[in-house]
């Protein structure tokens, strides 16, 4: 029997959930034609009425600089409109974002073009927040064919180096986010305490799926405890 729900309970339902757009511009947002530059009135009433959590925000142009530039525009707009907006830089803020009631831009690429030879510039966009990058949109570049060329070549030489890179950044990354969690947690457990892993409190989230390799850390501290 398929169970019928009121507009309230669906309002409700959206309210409490997480919401992200996966492709979306903040300065749309039903407003038309939206100026590109700091957001009006009516633009940052309509993220606030939106309900959204977070959306994927397009970045990305052909060169190097006016991508940069498009990066410092919604930094910019979230350090002005703290209260409303919120850059997303890694998964957990997603959550701070929700609880808080901020809509959370998630930078993101449709393109690479912009770090054209210099493989170094994807460490640079990860460290300006970029968390999202799509390799190829409708024409082809270093990295390979898009959609639209008709060679369909796939994936270039280049971007076999570029994967070796990223996975290099992933792995540092990782790293960081580890040493990170275990600070934050041996915060929590005085060194004279013996370590319990299932006594872990208020980290469970950020844990996974990192969990084995902190534990391990933690009883390796401890262990003179």
């Amino acid at each position: 029997m398929q169970q019928t729900v009121t507009a309230e309970e669906a309002r409700a339902l959206y309210a409490g959930a997480v919401s992200i757009d996966g492709l979306a511009n903040p300065g749309s947002m039903n407003v038309p034609w939206p100026p590109k530059g700091p957001l009006s009135p009516a633009q940052r009433a309509n993220i606030a009425k939106s309900g959204l959590t977070a959306i994927n925000a397009t970045v990305s142009a052909d060169r190097f600089e006016p991508t940069v530039a498009n990066i410092a525009l919604w930094t910019r707009e979230a350090a002005r409109c703290p209260a409303l907006l919120t850059i997303i830089r890694r998964h957990d803020d997603i959550a701070r974002a929700k609880k808080a009631g901020q809509f959370g831009i998630i930078l993101g690429f449709q393109d690479t073009e912009m770090i054209e030879r210099d493989l170094a510039r994807l460490d640079t966009f990860r460290q300006l927040g970029v968390l999202i990058v799509q390799l190829t949109y409708n024409v082809r570049n270093l990295i390979g064919d898009g959609c639209l060329e008709p060679g369909d070549a796939g994936l270039s030489r280049h971007r076999r180096i570029t994967r070796h890179v990223a996975a290099a950044l992933r792995r540092e990354e990782n790293e960081m986010a580890d040493a990170e969690l275990l600070q934050a947690l041996l915060q929590q457990w005085p060194p004279q305490r013996r370590f319990d892993p299932t006594a872990i409190g208020g980290q469970e989230a950020r844990l996974e799926p990192r969990k084995d390799r902190i534990a391990q850390r933690l009883r390796a501290y401890l262990a003179g405890g």
